[in-house]
């Protein structure tokens, strides 16, 4: 949509405009996807970008956009511009074909590098072997020849007795960090066990230092707090080698137990072992191991030491997954024919068989991911109770824009002003619906200028609502809780099956339909969690256009999926998003 104004009794005025832009989007195989992003992105540089809104002032009116982003379905281009565009990316497309195997890299000259380690058997009799981490690791290395654009020839695979701690160590310096040019993806992915050692070096918050668990490890001593295990790679080293990566495009997926000093050995007791990830021990040695002393294992223990950095520092250029968070457990899944780590196989699934791709545009965002793989491990611990008793809540980490950038790939679905705020609400405040939110715009979803605007949202579960618009022409504006309702007495809670209709009778003020004519989207958010967005919501609250609406949205986006960590366990967020597109016509 547009420009809606809003009309009160008072003395401050205000309106701006914009107009708002369209970029077709263009579907291909996996194995073109890369080279279609690289030619729209320079599609995109050829067309001219309108400039951005305006503001006005004026008497004892106020008008305020509400503007809404393009639901991104392609439509013609009338441009020759836009006709010519089109035509050079369909024959790069077809030309790309000609000549080119099957799971071809687009661009080897960029030296992409992926080092994939799984390791079921171990050494030490005293460490539980695994069954389905060398799987995991082979269907990554599936995952990035056939959907992400990698060769075969830059995957190098270790597992089990090639695991070792000198085959991983070497691994990360002479392939990744020797075997790739600045620029370049350099994938880590581990699945295994995860343990920790004492800190040495006082440089860890909690005292301890994180490590992954190589073939070859051995256990020494069960008596020491934590036990000493020789052979470990400590996430000191880690950090350490990777900094040797700082000019590349760093991705670690952990598929172990969470980075924090919470150890896989303690596994609830009613769990079955074959698909507990541990690492062979139990009762009071694991309590000691965690808690560092011989007093009973608490879980407020557990959490105070749970907020450390990590197992791995994510910086500006490293992106870090994890499989589970503080207190959890990774695990194998036992509804699967074949033994795979519940984490792992939901990653490669919601991207190789679209299953996270949440709005349907063909590409998977890591925000889209996250939601994904969370909401299937949540849906596999209530099945699986006994196996699971602190749930399953997978954890991504790094830059702010992480959101909206495509899963491994780190290209943008951001691109002008526009598409920036546009695509950045749609990636950052899309999500599932399980509280069932319902948003009306009323007198329709298609309204003429002139005409008044009203805002009906319901759900199902009672919250706290939130009310978002992003506009075509680049503008985002909080739209719910606002001053006018706060001064009206009305907060931002929404009780289940009640009604909020914004503006009602008592605000003081109404919302009508202005120019530009155009399509946008309005969100509705409703947290069932107490999740502390004040210092990004209170300053927003006078119905004026966000300032830097990207970085508003990321942080917002950021905040509605930062885990919550309590003494019973880890989970995510309860959060539920409805979006309705709507159209201002003349």
């Amino acid at each position: 949509m547009g420009i809606a104004r809003v009309h009160r009794q008072g003395p401050l005025a205000a309106w701006w405009c914009g107009c708002g832009r369209w970029m077709p989007s263009i579907a291909a195989d996996s194995r073109m996807r890369a080279l279609a992003r690289r030619v729209s992105r320079v599609i995109q540089r050829s067309r001219t970008v309108p400039a951005g809104g305006c503001v006005r002032r004026a008497g004892k009116r106020e008008s305020v956009s509400i503007s809404w982003m393009a639901n991104g379905q392609a439509r013609a281009s009338t441009s020759e511009s836009g006709r010519t565009s089109f035509r050079l990316l369909l024959m790069l497309l077809l030309l790309s074909t000609v000549g080119a195997p099957a799971g071809a890299d687009q661009s080897p000259e960029r030296g992409d590098r992926a080092l994939l380690v799984g390791i079921d058997r171990y050494d030490d009799v005293g460490i539980t072997d695994l069954r389905g981490a060398a799987r995991d690791a082979r269907n990554v290395r599936r995952l990035l020849i056939e959907h992400l654009g990698f060769d075969s020839s830059e995957i190098l695979m270790l597992t089990d007795g090639g695991a070792t701690r000198d085959g991983i160590v070497s691994g990360i310096r002479d392939w990744l960090v020797a075997g790739t040019q600045p620029g370049a993806r350099a994938v880590l992915y581990f699945s295994g066990h995860g343990y920790f050692q004492s800190d040495e070096d006082n440089d860890e918050p909690d005292g301890y230092d994180e490590a992954l668990v190589p073939h070859d490890a051995r256990l020494i001593s069960y008596e020491t707090r934590p036990m000493q295990v020789a052979n470990l790679i400590l996430d000191d080293e880690i950090h350490t080698l990777l900094d040797g990566l700082h000019d590349r495009v760093v991705h670690v997926i952990v598929d172990s137990c969470h980075a924090g000093t919470m150890t896989r050995s303690l596994a609830p007791p009613a769990a079955d072992p074959r698909y507990v990830r541990t690492i062979g021990l139990g009762g009071a040695d694991a309590q000691r191991a965690l808690t560092g002393s011989r007093a009973p294992f608490t879980r407020s223990v557990a959490v105070a030491r749970q907020r450390d950095a990590g197992f791995v520092e994510a910086k500006g250029n490293v992106t870090v997954w994890t499989a589970v968070s503080p207190l959890q457990l990774a695990l194998e899944d036992r509804e699967s024919r074949e033994p795979q780590g519940v984490f792992t196989s939901r990653f490669v699934q919601g991207i190789a068989e679209g299953l996270a791709d949440r709005d349907g545009d063909g590409r998977v965002v890591n925000a889209e991911l996250l939601d994904y793989v969370r909401a299937e491990s949540e849906a596999y611990c209530s099945r699986h109770v006994r196996d699971c008793e602190a749930g399953l809540t997978p954890s991504l980490v790094g830059r702010r824009d992480l959101l909206i950038t495509e899963v491994l790939t780190g290209a943008s679905v951001a691109g002008t002003r526009e598409r920036a705020s546009g695509a950045t609400a749609a990636g950052t405040l899309g999500h599932g619906n399980a509280a069932g939110v319902r948003l009306d715009i009323r007198p329709s979803q298609r309204v003429r200028v002139g005409e008044p605007v009203t805002y009906r949202v319901r759900s199902e579960r009672s919250g706290h609502l939130l009310l978002v618009d992003a506009a075509a022409d680049g503008t985002v504006t909080q739209l719910f809780p606002n001053r006018f309702s706060e001064r009206a007495g009305q907060g931002a809670a929404i009780g289940a099956g009640r009604i909020v209709e914004i503006p009602n009778a008592y605000y003081g003020f109404r919302l009508v339909a202005s120019p530009p004519l155009g399509r946008g989207n309005v969100f509705a958010i409703v947290t069932e969690d107490a999740i502390d967005l004040d210092d990004l919501l209170v300053p927003n609250r006078d119905l004026h256009p966000v300032a830097n609406a990207r970085d508003w949205l990321l942080a917002l986006g950021g905040r509605l999926r930062e885990p919550l960590l309590e003494e019973s366990g880890t989970r995510q967020p309860r959060w539920s998003a409805a979006r309705v597109e709507y159209e201002i016509v003349q």
